[in-house]
């Protein structure tokens, strides 16, 4: 895979983490919304949540309570910044800078990506992530992370299509 592979806009299908027993978790439930913006000028942005979020009661964008924003973190997950394709590899490195997440800032994700038509499949290392211990599992039909019917982080899999059929937004 080439970097010019990944340059486009593509809407986030699944992000699923398997754990170490085989179990399957939807972080931001069964049908999380997202994009993955590659750009020309290799820069990447993530921005990916839950369906049907809550909204705040106060209008102020930075206002709301305590468990409304505690809320509203752990339903969503954004991170930009530079990224790298290692071609031999199969690999894209996102070099985060901005994060919803300030431990990845300043940090390398690494995922290993497969590109079928145009549906891209991302899967990461092993790590622990909210009290799971993640296993990689190389995407394929039917593995659970790989769902790509046609619709990050942690082993996790993500499977993203690009909105139009054959077609990349710009």
């Amino acid at each position: 895979m080439k970097a010019q592979d990944l340059v486009g806009t593509w809407r986030l299908k699944t992000w699923q983490n398997v754990g170490s027993d085989g179990s399957v978790l939807d972080p931001l439930g069964e049908q999380p919304l997202g994009y993955i913006f590659y750009n020309h000028d290799g820069y990447v942005s993530v921005e990916m949540m839950a369906q049907h979020r809550a909204s705040y009661r106060d209008p102020n964008p930075t206002g709301g309570t305590t468990a409304e924003r505690s809320e509203a973190i752990s339903t969503y997950l954004s991170h930009s910044g530079r990224y790298e394709v290692l071609p031999d590899q199969d690999t894209v490195i996102h070099h985060v800078e901005i994060c919803s997440y300030p431990n990845w800032i300043g940090n390398a994700q690494v995922r290993y990506a497969k590109l079928d038509g145009d549906v891209l499949r991302l899967t990461s290392k092993p790590m622990t992530a909210q009290g799971w211990t993640i296993r990689a599992r190389p995407p394929g039909p039917g593995s659970p992370g790989a769902r790509a019917a046609r619709r990050p982080s942690p082993a996790t899999s993500s499977s993203c299509s690009r909105p139009m059929t054959s077609s990349r937004l710009a």
